[in-house]
């Protein structure tokens, strides 16, 4: 559909211009001066040529010509005139004319005219989208580099943060550059989350739906916001750019890579915290064995030192005893010989005890060193 415009007071003139045109591929809308109605549709129409006469009531269509081509931003002006000079045609051409029609015209002229101006007006505006098409392209091409070496700096960065503090801090930074507005839910190991928000204003509303749409899916979707979900991470957008659909799939795949790497590294503290426990708790084994087999030695020292001395007194005084007794020295000899046997029996015994004391001491120490306390 190409669109024409004519600007004439000579109202037969339109007329014939509506008749010679009066077809389905063309739009004409007819103005008799140019005043605030002629300006006002010239503003809606946004024509592919304008028809233009020389003198109209209010303005020469010379002095006209540059406010309507820089309204229009890919009008062609065709300058018409019954008095044609050259003067006139060098006037039309510095105002910014396409063309110059003569009256009396041929209807097949002006249509060749019109015809050509109209594609003229078509490459211009094909022209100026392919180059729109490609600063776009270019500008889009420029900020997912940038945002790509943002995204780098931050996975290195991520690897030397120590708490989720500093891991929000460089996150929040990233997102910052993006443009983005975010919130930010870190679940412990208990489930119970900790939230964090880029401006640091409290928003408790913003808090419900972290927690109510953690398990909700990996993206959903609330209009201009977008929460993002991982196993142990929440990320909440406010300002994501819904009428620009490729900005807003650029974001999206790079706010994915985001959380993926910001998981993997709340996984690690995790496991750091569970390691650090287990020594802990491995440490505190440890000092209690320690204490087990120190009394296990000083106990078996002085079990061993007090019934020997035992059994030295009570043989001692049995052999004084024997001297006092009316007993034959066979009846001696043999209360003495059952004395050394139970005196043999009880040292067998304190050596099996110590033996015994020995083996555990050797487990507790294999166990120690199994788990290198």
């Amino acid at each position: 559909m190409r669109n024409l415009f004519v600007i004439d007071d000579d109202v037969q003139f339109c007329e014939l211009i509506r008749d010679i045109f009066d077809d389905d591929d063309t739009s004409i809308t007819i103005a008799h001066d140019y005043d605030d109605a002629c300006k006002s549709a010239l503003e809606e129409s946004s024509p592919d040529v304008v028809l233009l006469d020389i003198n109209l009531p209010s303005a020469k269509g010379f002095d006209i010509a540059e406010e309507i081509l820089f309204e229009c931003d890919y009008a062609k002006v065709i300058f018409i005139s019954g008095l044609a000079s050259q003067e006139d045609k060098e006037k039309a051409f510095k105002a910014g004319g396409f063309d110059y029609l003569d009256k009396p015209f041929d209807p097949s002229i002006l249509t060749a005219k019109v015809g050509v101006a109209v594609n003229a007006s078509t490459k211009e505006r094909e022209n100026a989208e392919c180059l729109n098409s490609v600063r776009s392209g270019m500008f889009q091409a420029m900020t997912q580099a940038s945002e790509l070496g943002g995204l780098l700096r931050f996975t290195d960065e991520a690897t030397q943060c120590h708490n989720t503090k500093e891991l929000t801090d460089k996150l929040f930074e990233l997102l910052h550059e993006m443009g983005l507005n975010t919130s930010l839910a870190i679940y412990n190991q208990a489930g119970q989350a900790e939230v964090f928000f880029n401006d640091g204003i409290q928003r408790p509303l913003e808090n419900e739906i972290l927690f109510s749409a953690r398990h909700a899916g990996r993206l959903v979707d609330f209009g201009s916001r977008t929460l993002v979900n991982e196993t142990d991470v929440s990320l909440l957008i406010r300002n994501m750019p819904i009428d620009d659909e490729i900005r807003y799939g650029m974001i999206k795949d790079n706010i994915c890579f985001v959380i993926t790497a910001s998981q993997t590294k709340v996984q690690q503290f995790w496991m750091e915290e569970n390691l650090k426990s287990k020594e802990e708790s491995l440490t505190i084994t440890n000092n209690v064995i320690a204490k087990i087999m120190k009394d296990l030695e000083s106990n078996s020292l002085e079990f061993t030192a007090t019934s020997t001395t035992l059994l030295d007194d009570m043989t001692t005084d049995m052999q004084d005893e024997f001297s006092r007794l009316s007993i034959t020295e066979d009846e001696e000899a043999r209360i003495a010989g059952i004395l050394s046997n139970c005196s043999d029996a009880l040292h067998a015994l304190f050596t099996k005890n110590g033996q015994t004391d020995n083996k555990i001491r050797s487990i507790l120490n294999d166990l120690v060193s199994h788990y290198d306390l």
